[in-house]
């Protein structure tokens, strides 16, 4: 929890010297090689064939498509107000099982639900008046995206170990995100040393070692 807590505050600094889609390659690219170096001298061999589809709707939806409205909603909020909103990701995921998997919400959940979604209104209200603030809509989708990824790991198939599950995910977003390679590779010798120190630390803390202790 407090290496992913990590990634808010320390995104606010690498903005300082990349764009918030290079932000998002180098933080993936970076957890990819940290990751499946340990997936190698593991051997935990790679993904089968029939499971490569939901390896990249994971990698898609969990990594490159979580990024991109995450590093741009944080260019509109501070870290603690889209921290707060990525925090009802769960929420997001218990309605998509319930409309995928038909699994049942207790009335608790449902109040939770509520509750979360109420907090996000005072946070569109917080200066007295309806404020359409779009890092609140980008966090929103991340938080979505997020949720989706957590409801599509069950279609992963059995016998992997999950740091190779996640490993594989990152491979994939490391390959959608690869648009913004020119752009990260021009920044970084204009970008002052604590950004880029920011980009590796959420590539090796916020997403290696993060899903490595996970």
């Amino acid at each position: 929890a407090i290496t992913w807590g990590s990634a808010y505050p320390v995104t606010k600094l690498a903005i300082a010297g990349y764009s918030t889609n290079a932000i998002g390659f180098l933080r993936c690219f970076t957890s990819m090689l940290a990751l499946m170096a340990i997936v190698l001298l593991k051997g935990m061999g790679g993904p089968k064939k029939e499971d490569i589809p939901a390896f990249i709707a994971g990698g898609a939806f969990g990594f490159a498509l979580y990024l991109i409205p995450f590093n741009l909603g944080l260019t509109r909020l501070t870290a603690s107000t889209s921290s707060v909103i990525v925090a009802t990701s769960p929420i997001f995921a218990a309605i998509f099982a319930l409309l995928l998997f038909k699994e049942k919400i207790r009335p608790q959940a449902w109040l939770a639900m509520l509750l979360s979604f109420g907090g996000i209104v005072v946070l569109t209200c917080w200066n007295g008046v309806f404020s359409v603030n779009t890092g609140i809509f980008y966090t929103l989708i991340a938080a979505m995206n997020l949720a989706l990824y957590s409801v599509i790991q069950r279609w992963f198939g059995k016998g992997y170990h999950p740091l190779s599950s996640v490993a594989y995910c990152y491979v994939v977003a490391s390959v959608l995100m690869s648009f913004a390679l020119p752009e990260a590779w021009r920044s970084l010798a204009a970008a002052p040393f604590s950004a880029t120190a920011a980009c590796l630390c959420l590539g090796l803390v916020s997403g290696g070692l993060g899903y490595y202790l996970w």
